[in-house]
């Protein structure tokens, strides 16, 4: 361009610029101190060299800018040879520079100082990686710089127009720079995420609660995000203000940080409106390296499935659970071997390595330490999926249905992919926490696995002290389980289990399926040596500390004193914990008396394996006595109150605070604690007031409850004892203290969930002991003695005070179920009381039912058992005692005239051909004609297991006495054993070819007996399934059979014959025959001496068997295919023409009354074993549960049992006997004897019958059917049925 000359006086331009402030130097002044700051944020970080390339950029500016002179006599000559133009560009270029500076400093360097100083581990090897090559390209720039720089004054006028160019060239280096680091990651977004996944990862360990939450907030800040990437013409000013509104609402905690990440990642890609298209480009980029954070958007938990997963059934039984108290991992230095064998086996990549490493010792060995060792150092390592510690003395710690939804909730907190997937399947099936055992182990934990897609890395699962589960069952489910999925597993899990070696363990891990897949190591066959030498180092080391402590010299103990623990100790580190916890304990804090209490060791009275950890008890229990002897007055007193205190730790359910035993046990403040001052060495005695004091080892409660182990007899817990005790506390207590709307409600019409702030209503009305003794006291109350009249009082005047607030108090706890099963419990222990009175028997009998049919509205509104349970109840004890409390003066429809006999009907997919209560009366089996066993609730009917297997119809089932196991008998030819806490099948028994009829446990459980259509008797292993005989007397099918209620005999049918059999013998005692034509099914009675028979024939014969005699022959209506005898001998229950059931009285043998609901014929009965409820199972697909009180007949009844009709037509006898009547809507006449206290009795009919008559003596009856026919009865059913109304010879 050519020259131009302009002019420089005053007033030319010249000299206006002069005089104003120079654009040029404004501009270099704002990079020079835009550098300063970004070299100040990039000190310290510990990136080499950064620091360094940052000041040589500053260094390059600083020299650019001339003295005021120079720069002003430049742009003169400049003007004056006319590169006005240049002047301009330079400005231009430099005011550009300046804004690429700027944002150098706010996208890089500003958020590295974030990290420097909020979170330095955010600074990932990849983000040094860049910033390393960020430094590399600063250098390179400010070479060119320095070389440009490096030229003379001369130099640098005559190439003026040329540096404009150089300048806008270092801006686009610059700019280039600061773009490429960008597009390789959003330095804000990479720390922030990094920082983010950093502190969700530590809040999952910390506080799942709170990350759920945070889950939540991040599904907001993603949202959010996806809408500001839509966003990409927001202008510099904007975005600057931006980012510093981000870099003050940083520090506002974790949650601000989530919402900012979305205004972060627009600010960095909105920063020039000329880069829009490269933005679209680095947008892109980002969403797609950050893939797997913003598909977080679709992994994320709704609010439900958060709720499904905080509401899933689980114990407290993580290794660092604060149930666990002060538990603590190996002292350093000791079981190095076990450790590290532990540890190769955890990290061995080797495929052969079994998955389960099965950790067995004695009690006190040291197992728990190891286990909870082993927890720590994986969690550590981020491989602990989860941890189990059972615990007998809590009862979730020891429930086995709590294990597996324990287990999927910390594999659902160690992983996010794992949670959505657990949630997936509570959102399947809510329910599933509450399934058997065999259900939530495939829905809760095999399935999600299975779908995880996990990155190959090892899961560590640690279940510590499996022996405690209870009952033994649930252990041996546990095993079967894992034995049978792991290895279908992708995920390489390893199992650390640790037990004793108890026989059903011991049993389980011998087996081959478990056995191929377990390292067994057991740590009492280690080497004794080598064990007492880990000890010793135990010892020494806690010692050393309590010399420290209280400043004895040392060395101390002697080494002579050292051995002599070392010894005792033998191999159990418990002998070794509680003897540190004892020296190192004592109001008077003197360890040197302690030790030589403890040294001063009388010999062993007892070749027990745990003599000297017995012996060890034993002297820290004499010596808290004399102690406290020492610092009371009175003695006696002082014991006895040390005796309570210390049986009741013992006993409880579960573990109550100081605060909680002392009002449980009416103490003074201060006084648990007092007591049990010298016993911190057995004791887990937290400093918190408010922390549970519970046992220290189980060992320790082993030995009290011994009388072998526990030979002083001022210690020995006598159980029935004091379960009688604490049960009589518990009463008192809920006498004293409950009372109605303890929360103050004064709604009843509210639902619990609309009363606001329940929960901590409830925390402040019902106090824990209060709340433990409503939830427990049945359970203490089962165990003691029947014979104490005094605690029969107790019941006797909470049944008639507190019953209802009892369970009112239960629905706000939330546990209205275990109201069903503590009536039940109650009302059986009350039963066995001598001095037992009808009218308690018919209160709880009353509050049973209620319950029972209530209970749903019961469990949503605790005022629903004043408002419409009792108002809609019939007549009763319970209403008549409570009347007071019904709000509801008057009902005018709905109320029944009495309880129903059917207590509810459980409905089947099939129809139901076998049913069996098992000996507690707690569950009933029922089989189908399609094969399935289900297992239900003896109180509610509500499916407690489903048990699949069988082919074809199950005809028989049985449980064994214990209640753990049930056996079928199907016609697929197979009887098969199951475990029905867990709905494992045990064993299989084929060796029948025909249809199996019948299946019974025998000889103590130990034997299962079957009987089938092949003609044989066999007998099998009840564990093992092996077969013990085969006995074939019969030679025709065997239809069905009875065991005898002692066990020692079984009566098999034949269409001819009673087979009698001693389970020891090959032949029959004997063949019952004679009137015994088609027989069906076969009943003993409670003698063991006498049985009945029933036939197609329609009927009952009663036998002698021992003699072998023919007693009675009754004539029925129907076909007796199944008969049933109450186990305390005074019913008979038997199908009556097909839908009904029809019960007798065995003391006369006369039909009593009819349950009538079946709508199809009935194919098994069986009583419950306290007599009072029946079970029968019908072709109708229905079980129905009756109550045998409700259905008999009383002198105040009005009518038929079970139901309320007019009579159609009475009639009388003429010596005043007795009066008859009929109804004419039911098939039964009912027979009143007019003498006093005589109930009246039912008499089944062939038909309905609208007119009756009867015989001058009462002892025959006439009744006209509705189809003219007419029938002739006694008191027993019909007798004949004339062709004509022949009355004269009827002797009517």
């Amino acid at each position: 361009m050519p020259w131009k000359f302009s002019s420089s006086r005053p007033g030319s331009s010249l000299s206006t610029e002069r005089q104003g402030e120079d654009p040029g130097v404004e501009a270099l002044a704002v990079i020079q101190a835009t550098l300063s700051i970004a070299k100040d944020s990039v000190t310290g970080l510990g990136v080499p060299g950064l620091e360094a390339a940052v000041g040589g950029l500053l260094a390059v500016i600083s020299s650019v800018k001339v003295d005021g002179a120079l720069r002003f006599g430049l742009r003169r000559l400049d003007v004056n040879l006319g590169c006005t133009q240049n002047v301009k560009d330079n400005n231009e270029d430099l005011k550009s520079f300046a804004s690429t500076v700027s944002r150098f400093r706010d996208t890089i360097t500003s958020p590295l100082q974030t990290v420097k100083i909020s979170a330095p581990s955010a600074m990932t090897n990849e983000l040094q990686q860049r910033l390393t090559a960020l430094t590399g390209d600063l250098n390179s720039m400010t070479s060119k710089a320095e070389k440009l720089l490096s030229r003379g004054r001369f130099q640098k006028f005559l190439m003026n127009q040329e540096d404009a160019g150089v300048i806008a060239e270092l801006n686009l280096e610059l700019d280039r720079i600061v773009q490429a680091f960008m597009l390789k990651g959003a330095i804000v977004t990479e720390v922030t995420v990094t920082e983010t996944r950093q502190t969700v990862e530590q809040g999952f360990a910390r506080t799942e609660a709170a990350i759920q939450e945070t889950n939540i907030n991040m599904q907001d800040a993603r949202n959010e995000l996806s809408k500001n990437f839509l966003s990409l013409a927001v202008s510099t000013k904007r975005t600057e203000s931006g980012l510093q509104d981000m870099k003050e609402e940083t520090t506002g905690g974790f949650n601000q940080v989530l919402s900012d990440v979305g205004k972060t990642e627009a600010a960095v890609h909105t920063t020039r409106e000329e880069l829009s298209r490269k933005l679209d480009t680095v947008s892109d980029n980002l969403y797609k390296s950050d893939a797997a954070a913003l598909s977080n958007q679709s992994k994320l938990l709704s609010a439900a499935q958060l709720q499904l997963l905080r509401d899933l059934p689980r114990a407290q039984a993580r290794y660092d659970s604060q149930s666990r108290g002060d538990a603590r991992g190996c002292f350093e230095g000791t079981r190095k071997n076990t450790l590290n064998e532990i540890y190769d086996w955890i990290n061995s990549q080797d495929p052969n390595t079994p998955p389960i490493f099965w950790l067995c010792g004695l009690a006190g060995i040291g197992k728990s330490t190891i286990a909870h060792t082993i927890a720590a150092e994986e969690e550590e390592k981020h491989r602990l999926g989860a941890s189990f510690f059972f615990s007998r003395d809590e009862a979730d710690r020891r429930n086995p249905l709590l294990v597996y939804p324990s287990i999927a909730y910390q594999l659902a907190v160690f992983n996010p992919d794992l949670k959505r997937l657990v949630a997936e399947a509570l959102e399947q099936d809510p329910d599933v926490g509450l399934a058997v055992m065999r259900k939530q182990f495939q829905k809760l934990i095999a399935e999600p696995l299975a779908a995880w897609e996990s990155n190959k890395t090892t899961l560590v699962i640690v279940m510590d002290a499996l022996d405690e589960c209870y009952p033994e069952s649930g252990a041996e489910e546990i095993l079967v389980r894992w034995a049978a999925e792991l290895r279908r597993l992708p995920v390489p899990l390893k199992i650390l289990i640790t037990s004793r070696p108890e026989l059903h363990i011991r049993a389980k891990f011998q087996s081959p399926s478990l056995r191929l897949i377990s390292q067994p190591y057991i740590l009492h066959d280690i080497e004794k040596s080598i064990v007492q030498a880990d000890i010793e180092l135990f010892l020494r080391h806690r010692l050393n500390e309590i010399a420290e402590d209280h400043g004895i010299p040392t060395p101390w103990p002697t080494d002579f004193e050292l051995r002599v623990l070392v010894k005792r100790a033998d191999i159990l580190f418990i002998f070794a914990a509680t003897a540190i916890k004892f020296i190192a304990g004592g109001k008077r804090r003197d360890p040197q008396a302690r030790l030589t209490i403890l040294l001063k060791r009388e010999a062993p009275k007892s070749t027990s394996k745990y003599q000297e950890v017995d012996a060890l008890y034993t002297q820290v229990l004499q010596h808290a006595v004399t102690q406290e002897d020492e610092d009371q007055d009175d003695m006696e007193t002082t014991r006895d109150v040390f005796r309570m205190i210390l049986e009741t730790i013992v006993l409880l359910r579960d573990p109550l605070s100081s605060g909680s035993l002392e009002a449980l046990l009416s103490l003074n403040k201060g006084a648990v604690r007092s007591a049990i001052i010298h016993l911190h060495s057995v004791l887990v005695v937290p400093e918190v007031l408010d922390g549970q004091i519970r046992v220290f080892h189980p060992s320790f409660h082993d030995f009290l409850t011994n009388p072998k182990r526990c030979i002083d007899p001022q210690f020995y817990i006598n159980p029935e004892e004091s379960q009688t005790r604490l049960a009589s506390i518990c009463l008192k207590r809920m006498v004293t203290a409950l009372k109605a709307d303890p929360c103050g409600i004064k709604n009843p019409w509210l639902y619990n969930s609309e009363v606001p702030n329940l929960r901590i209503r409830v925390e402040n009305a019902i106090s824990p002991h209060l709340r433990y003794c409503c939830l427990h006291f049945a359970s203490h109350l089962s165990q003691a003695s029947s014979n104490d009249v005094a605690l029969a009082d107790l019941v006797v005047s909470f049944c008639k005070a507190k019953l209802l607030v009892w369970i009112e108090t239960l629905s706000l706890i939330g546990d209205v179920d275990s109201a069903i099963v503590s009536l039940r419990s109650m009302g059986g222990w009350y039963k066995r009381s001598p001095s037992a009175s009808r009218s308690t028997i018919d209160l709880l009998h009353d509050a049973h039912r209620i319950v029972l049919q209530f209970a749903a509205g019961i469990r949503q509104s605790s005022g629903h058992i004043y408002t419409s349970a009792l108002p809609f109840s019939p007549p009763c004890v319970l209403k008549e005692q409570y009347s007071s409390t019904i709000p509801l003066n008057y009902v005018l429809r709905g109320q029944p005239s009495a309880w129903d006999t059917c207590v509810c009907a459980i409905e089947d997919s099939a129809p139901a051909w076998s049913v069996a209560y098992s000996a507690d009366g707690d569950r009933i089996a029922t089989g189908s004609s399609e094969g399935p066993v289900r297992v239900l609730s003896g109180s509610t009917g509500a499916e407690l297991a489903l048990l699949e297997g069988h082919t074809r119809g199950v005809r028989s089932v049985a449980f064994s006495s214990d209640g753990s196991r049930v056996a079928s008998a199907a016609e697929d030819d197979i009887a098969k054993i199951w475990d029905i806490t867990t709905g494992m099948l045990l064993a299989t028994l084929q060796e029948h070819t025909d249809v199996v009829t019948f299946v019974t446990f025998a000889s103590d459980d130990t034997m299962v007996v079957t009987t089938s259509d092949d003609g044989t008797i066999r007998s099998w292993h009840s564990i093992t399934g092996a077969p013990l005989s085969c006995r074939s007397g019969h030679n025709c099918e065997i239809l069905g059979g009875a065991l005898s209620p002692d066990g020692s005999i079984i009566a098999t049918v034949t269409d001819t014959a009673i087979g009698i059999w001693d389970l020891h013998r090959d032949e029959p005692l004997n063949l019952l025959t004679g009137e015994s034509k088609d027989n069906a099914s076969v009943a003993f009675l409670p003698d063991n001496v006498r049985l009945v028979s029933g036939s197609y024939s329609r009927i009952i014969c009663l036998w002698d068997h021992q003699a072998g005699t023919l007693l009675k022959v009754f004539q029925t209506q129907s076909d007796i295919t199944s008969l049933a005898i109450a186990p305390n001998g005074a019913l008979m229950a038997l199908p009556y023409l097909r839908e009904a059931i029809q019960l007798w009285d065995t003391e006369t043998w006369c039909p009593l009354g009819l349950l009538e609901g079946h709508l199809n014929g009935v194919q098994s009965l069986s009583f419950s074993p306290d007599s009072s409820t029946l079970a029968s199972a019908s072709d109708d697909s229905t079980t129905r549960l009756w109550d045998c009180r409700a259905s008999l007949p009383t002198a105040h009844d009005s009518d038929t049992v079970g139901s309320s009709h007019r009579h159609a037509s009475l009639a009388a006898s003429a010596d005043g006997s007795c009066v008859v009547s009929v109804s004419g809507k039911g098939r039964s006449m009912r027979i009143w004897s007019l003498k006093p206290n005589s109930p009246p009795r039912t008499v089944p009919m062939e038909e309905y019958s609208d007119f009756v008559l009867c015989s001058p003596d009462g002892r025959m009856f006439a009744s006209e059917g509705l189809a003219r026919d007419l029938g002739v009865y006694d008191e027993q059913g019909m007798i004949s049925t004339p062709s004509v109304y022949d009355f004269g010879t009827l002797q009517i």
